[in-house]
């Protein structure tokens, strides 16, 4: 009767390959991380050849020592996992130029600050050669040079002669932003005083960080007509956002 040594019925872990040690069919060895198991008994024939190795179990990253940092990311690239550092206070997770990896950056839209006014005085001007400063405007101090600032003014305007007219617009500082004189009008009612509600935006790029104040201005067609902001003493606002 044939005799089984039941001790080589199993695996024999070896550890890390050795050139100089002989194997026999059922060893295991590792070898970079990936475990093999003998074919063919050999002696300095090292994994891969598969001529005397099987691949047991693939061997991949370590991901324990590539994440090294609380807050890491793990991505894959061209090559196998990699670690992507945690991001500042603020940042966002992108996908770089190349469409290929992520990586930390600003979102684009972004509210840095805003600044809201609210005066409850009525302003009026006959003035009919230019823009006059009402009493309805908002300071404030861009955080760069490169970011847009969202201009927002509303108010109850009047003009208060019938077929005459009242011209608003927004200046920052001493420059019209206009796209031409104004970029609201109203126009009187030939048999009464026309009250109307104004509501002009802008988007505009002031390309400083030094303090700005943008204004609401007023002036009129003529005909001895007065304009007036804040009719009748209404509260009028003005809303400055400065977005990224």
């Amino acid at each position: 009767m044939a005799t089984i040594n039941l001790g080589s019925i199993k695996f024999n872990w070896k550890g890390d390959y050795a050139a100089g040690t002989a194997y026999a069919v059922d060893d295991v060895v590792n070898s970079s991380g990936t475990s093999y198991v003998c074919i063919a008994a050999s002696t300095g024939n090292a994994p891969p050849n598969a001529t005397y190795w099987n691949v047991m179990a693939q061997g991949g990253t370590d991901i324990s020592t590539t994440l090294t940092t609380q807050g890491d990311i793990l991505y894959r690239d061209g090559s196998g996992l990699q670690r992507l550092a945690k991001g500042t206070a603020g940042k966002a997770l992108l996908m770089n130029s190349s469409a290929n990896a992520p990586e930390w950056g600003d979102v684009g839209g972004t509210i840095k600050q805003y600044v809201f006014n609210t005066n409850a005085t009525q302003f009026g001007t006959n003035n009919t050669s230019g823009h006059q400063n009402s009493n309805l405007d908002v300071a404030i101090t861009p955080t760069s040079s490169s970011n847009k600032i969202i201009v927002i003014s509303s108010f109850l305007g009047r003009v208060n002669t019938g077929g005459e007219y009242a011209f608003f617009s927004i200046y920052r500082d001493s420059t019209n932003l206009a796209p031409a004189r104004d970029i609201q009008r109203i126009r009187g009612s030939n048999t009464t005083d026309l009250h109307t509600p104004v509501n002009m935006m802008l988007i505009d790029s002031p390309s400083t960080t030094s303090a700005i104040t943008y204004k609401t201005t007023v002036f009129t067609s003529g005909g001895g007509a007065t304009a007036y902001v804040n009719e009748g003493n209404l509260p009028g606002t003005m809303l400055a956002l400065e977005v990224e």
